[in-house]
């Protein structure tokens, strides 16, 4: 079998493995997830201190991925979230924000590092999620998913908005103007590579077939419209709350999106504009829609690679824990 590829395949300078990382700098493994937004940070800045300009950086950090253990100090500005005086135990919000503060204070150090080196008004920064906030169901979070999807059905490992639906900032001063907000364009991260080709000057003829769009001046403060579907796969049984299991497949076109089955039931329609909440399935409404999208939905589908995939209904099967 051929040895798995590594980003240096593909033309990076500087590739370092986040778990390898920590086991190097920590020796005491209790602490490997508490430090770990620190190190990777620590590793991205001295990274840049060896690269010469320009450079692209790109950093996952593992906060706030469970298991969350947070240390007594850094849970110490949340005190007044605590559960009860009497409880010696830390609640679950305690530990969530305190993951996100570590993360937020290790992101603001490396923002600072690009002001202190003159390179923030050259620099485009986009800051962005792989998917929505962890259910408490899974035994890894169950003492830190205190995540919120605001409005949103539907968490992680689901296709609802909840699920698929995260945050994306973009700041570039002098180039993306203060405080816009973009609720119209739907973007996605397979548009980044095109896009962020297009910004550097690239010459935009690349062989490879890309599933992206040029979105670039939605990341200069534009408004685009997307011209193809977006499709997504969920090839793993669902966890957590009923109303968040979502079919396995799914196709945003234009306002409208669907989910079906692989076989092309539980069929789901919903119009973006009106029905973002996806409680209010409009497939019976709207039946010349809903069958044009599972036709495109269901050929999109049977163009992946083979892999597993739940079946049929079990994405949607559920079971009390039992207790002995």
């Amino acid at each position: 079998m051929a040895p798995k590829s590594k980003p240096v395949d593909y033309g990076f300078d500087i590739f370092r493995e986040w778990h390898h990382l920590i086991w190097e700098k920590l020796s005491d493994k209790e602490q490997k997830w508490t430090r770990s937004s620190e190190l990777i940070v620590d590793t991205a800045i001295s990274s840049l201190d060896k690269l010469k300009q320009p450079f692209f950086l790109n950093i996952w950090l593992f906060h706030p991925h469970a298991v969350l253990n947070p240390t007594d100090e850094q849970i110490k500005p949340f005190a007044d979230l605590h559960p009860h005086p009497d409880v010696n135990f830390h609640g679950a919000r305690e530990i969530y924000y305190a993951a996100l503060l570590e993360m937020d204070t290790e992101i603001g150090r490396l923002m600072e590092y690009l002001d202190d080196k003159k390179l923030r008004q050259n620099t485009l920064t986009l800051f962005t999620s792989d998917n929505g906030p962890e259910t408490v169901y899974v035994n890894a979070a169950s003492a830190s998913a205190a995540g919120s999807t605001g409005p949103f059905r539907g968490r992680k490992r689901s296709l609802y908005e909840g699920g698929i639906r995260v945050p994306f900032i973009a700041s570039w001063p002098g180039k993306i103007p203060d405080g816009l907000i973009n609720t119209n364009t739907v973007l996605s991260g397979i548009d980044l590579f095109p896009s962020l080709e297009k910004l550097a000057g690239g010459p935009g003829n690349n062989p490879l077939e890309v599933d992206g769009e040029d979105l670039c001046g939605v990341l200069l403060g534009k408004t685009q419209v997307r011209k193809g579907s977006l499709y997504w796969e969920q090839r793993f049984p669902m966890k957590g709350d009923l109303i968040d299991f979502s079919p396995p497949l799914a196709i945003r076109s234009d306002q409208w999106k669907l989910l079906c089955d692989y076989d092309g039931s539980d069929v789901e329609l919903y119009d973006m504009t009106s029905g973002f909440q996806e409680t209010d399935n409009v497939a019976v409404e709207n039946p010349e829609c809903a069958a044009r999208l599972k036709s495109e939905l269901l050929a999109w589908a049977k163009s992946l690679p083979e892999g597993p995939k739940p079946v049929k209904g079990q994405y949607r099967t559920w079971t009390l824990p039992q207790y002995k």
